[in-house]
């Protein structure tokens, strides 16, 4: 996503922010403006205005309290596919794993943080619709719903991971109290909708942007999120110009970025930015190119898989060793050997990892994938939604939607299976019989657990997955000994409870 997008627009949006008087207060996380300086009649004169701010909510997603770095803890450490323990002396990569997060967590502020200034761009643009009639129809109409995309799209960060939320569509917002999750997810599916119904075809669409079949993947994710399957299979059965590609290890290269499979990605560039732009906790500031994420996984150790998530994968599926670096396996542009030839750089960083005696380190995203030195500046999109992704949860509608058909949502699950490169036994045969039957909607429904934890695995959606199906008490505690049901949610930062008098604060 965005990757031109930011580095041609963040010049032209920050003199724009400066004519509209925009400004960031840090005490103040949802006070995203100034409301006595703000002028908003002057997106109306040039669409050029309201899409630079547009392309400015993008810039929040590669901010590191998303997935520049801590959007990725947030996600992987809370889930039960990373061990607990690290070597990491980092204080935030602890409290994350060990399910230990405060009010005064920076990760999880900063994570609140960037969705709602990402969410303020957006709004402006929003509720400026009015002063868009002399504008092109077409454009106003793809302007409107990428920014009902983008804002329904952190608000979906924000419901899965928080809960209950202040519930903002204003540019200029008075404080605001804890909306329940049914008054966020109905926001959600509404602007999704729009969203749906206004931007471009795949064909149409530049590359880095979402399309109506991207709005409707994410669409038919929150009906699956909400139980309503006939809606969800609707939903996602409009996604039919995305397929798998060949080769599972081309959704996490640089190589395979912005490939058939892949719906919505959050655009980086290792050879643009820098690190000290990429520490940076104020958006806006530096170019936000980079992402961590490489250098936290693959390079410092700083994730560790759970003998949970090895003893899942069936013996001799490849997706093992393209979501794993194994001691032996090839990496890099020359082919060295993992465990045996090092960093060519002299940081020593290749080989098994040193936390413990699994020679196992994360492979996706690792710029290991194509480089035999790593760098910190990480360049590797993530792939946010891709159309696996799609087909599993059509897998999941079709099984428990009325009148859904068991065979269907078998056919699915083996759909994925039959990826070139993978190749896997199919549910329904003998073979597969014998360690996952697909006879009743339990057995799929085990099925589908278990294909999305290998499918999927560090892509951020384990641990909102056993949350929404009900089994993260039953799973998470095998190695997250720290989670409860107390900690399903992120608790609301301090900065914003002591600023928003509707939360019981100051």
């Amino acid at each position: 996503m965005m990757r031109n997008l930011h580095k041609i627009n963040i010049l032209s949006l920050a003199m724009i922010l400066v004519a509209l008087g925009w400004s960031c207060n840090e005490d103040k996380i949802l006070d995203i403006t100034n409301r006595n300086t703000l002028n908003t009649d002057l997106i109306g004169e040039d669409i050029t205005i309201a899409q630079s701010l547009v392309n400015g909510a993008y810039s929040n997603l590669q901010h590191r309290g998303l997935y520049g770095r801590f959007g990725h803890w947030l996600e992987d450490h809370m889930s039960d596919e990373l061990q607990a323990f690290t070597n990491s002396a980092d204080p935030d990569i602890f409290q994350i794993s060990n399910y230990s997060l405060v009010a005064n967590s920076t990760a999880s502020t900063e994570y609140f943080r960037q969705c709602y200034q990402g969410i303020g761009n957006c709004n402006v643009v929003i509720s400026s619709e009015s002063q868009f009639a002399d504008f092109d129809e077409t454009a106003t109409s793809h302007l409107l719903g990428e920014a009902r995309f983008i804002r329904a799209y952190y608000y979906f960060l924000l419901v899965t991971r928080f809960g209950e939320v202040p519930l903002v569509t204003e540019p200029s917002p008075a404080p605001q109290p804890l909306a329940t999750s049914e008054q966020v997810y109905s926001l959600i599916k509404a602007d999704f909708k729009f969203a749906a119904e206004n931007l471009p075809n795949r064909g149409q669409q530049e590359p880095g942007r979402p399309t109506d079949e991207t709005a409707y993947g994410f669409l038919g994710k929150v009906y699956l999120f909400n139980q309503e399957y006939d809606s969800a299979m609707a939903a996602l059965n409009q996604v039919t110009s995305y397929s798998l590609v060949p080769n599972y290890i081309d959704n996490f290269n640089v190589a395979g970025e912005y490939n058939a499979e892949s719906l919505f990605e959050v655009g980086f560039d290792r050879r643009v930015g820098t690190q000290d732009e990429a520490w940076n906790s104020v958006n806006g500031e530096g170019g936000d190119e980079i992402s961590f994420r490489s250098a936290d996984y693959s390079g410092w150790s700083n994730s560790v898989p759970s003998d949970k998530m090895i003893d899942e994968y069936e013996p001799d599926d490849p997706r093992l060793e393209d979501s794993w670096f194994v001691e032996g396996a090839t990496y890099g542009s020359s082919g060295r050997i993992w465990g045996i030839d090092p960093d060519d750089g002299g940081t020593g960083f290749a080989g098994p990892n040193p936390v413990d005696d699994k020679d196992l380190t994360s492979k996706k995203y690792s710029d290991y994938l194509e480089n035999d030195q790593h760098a910190v500046e990480g360049g590797t999109n993530p792939r946010i939604l891709r159309y696996a992704d799609i087909v599993l949860m059509k897998a999941e509608a079709e099984l428990f939607r009325s009148g859904g058909s068991i065979t269907q949502a078998v056919s699915y699950l083996n759909e994925v299976r039959n990826r070139p490169s993978v190749m896997m036994p199919n549910y329904g045969t003998a073979e597969m019989n014998a360690i996952y039957p697909v006879n009743t909607q339990e057995e799929v429904f085990t099925a589908i657990v278990h294909e999305r934890m290998i499918e999927l695995c560090l892509e951020g959606k384990r641990v909102v997955d056993l949350q929404r199906w009900g089994l993260d008490l039953q799973e998470l505690p095998d190695v997250k000994a720290g989670y409860t049901a107390d900690k399903r949610f992120f608790p609301i930062p301090q900065l914003e409870i002591d600023s928003n008098p509707t939360l019981g604060g100051g």
